[in-house]
């Protein structure tokens, strides 16, 4: 049995997101789908002392409709937003123990030249996914000519068994999507308890700065909940 997970990039996921990779045997980052403003597409969820509570993307895109898929959209210049970014993250999480051990790994893919959302995005994903699960395989949608869901969905026929992993939130436009799979819930009833200072709705890089190489077991310690609600 192949367990699979998809979803959207996220910048500077939670828990949440990167608990949904370590669960799969693959991941896909659906970067086919629609960019949704003020969503964690472009956004990520700091300390509750950071005012404003978001570190945000700034990107252009049109407001049409459909809008944009996230493939499409294309970050500001670095020079508007990269210096700042790094600074708020400096300025919040310097004193965590771990920060040193990171932050000159961000100083790095931050200011490379991307010009599209969604390059960026998979790249802090990929890193953040190596560090926790080395090996993991993670695929992007583009790479991979997936373009659409009905590109997805063919491509999942290719597996002779398989689950597809989703969170409870998700349960309704999965249902809709892909009902010809199996699907299994995951549960939220068992995470374990974080340190001081970490909510598992904001961004996991605050629980590598506060834990390090140790944030790993936090996922192992979560293998339970791959179960049915």
């Amino acid at each position: 049995m192949t367990r699979i997970a998809a979803q959207q990039p996220y910048f500077l996921a939670d828990y949440f997101y990167f608990q949904k990779i370590f669960l799969s045997d693959i991941f896909f980052i659906a970067d086919f789908l629609r960019y949704r403003k003020q969503s964690p597409i472009s956004r990520a969820r700091l300390t509750s002392e950071y005012t404003p509570e978001y570190l945000t993307i700034p990107v252009h895109h049109s407001a049409g409709n459909p809008p944009p898929r996230i493939n499409q959209v294309k970050m500001l210049p670095p020079q508007h937003w990269v210096e700042q970014h790094l600074k708020t993250l400096k300025s919040l999480y310097r004193q965590y123990p771990f920060f040193e051990y990171y932050f000159p790994e961000l100083e790095v893919i931050y200011p490379k030249k991307y010009q599209l959302l969604h390059q960026f995005l998979n790249e802090l994903i990929r890193w953040q996914a190596e560090l926790l699960f080395p090996g993991k395989k993670l695929l992007n949608a583009s790479e991979e000519n997936l373009g659409n869901l009905e590109s997805l969905r063919n491509r999942l026929k290719t597996f002779p068994e398989l689950q597809l992993l989703i969170h409870p939130g998700e349960s309704d436009y999965y249902w809709q999507h892909f009902s010809e799979f199996p699907i299994v819930s995951l549960s939220r009833k068992h995470i374990p308890p974080f340190p001081a200072g970490y909510d598992p709705e904001r961004s996991l890089l605050i629980l590598l700065f506060l834990e390090g190489p140790e944030t790993a077991r936090f996922f192992q310690k979560s293998s339970r909940e791959y179960s049915t609600e």
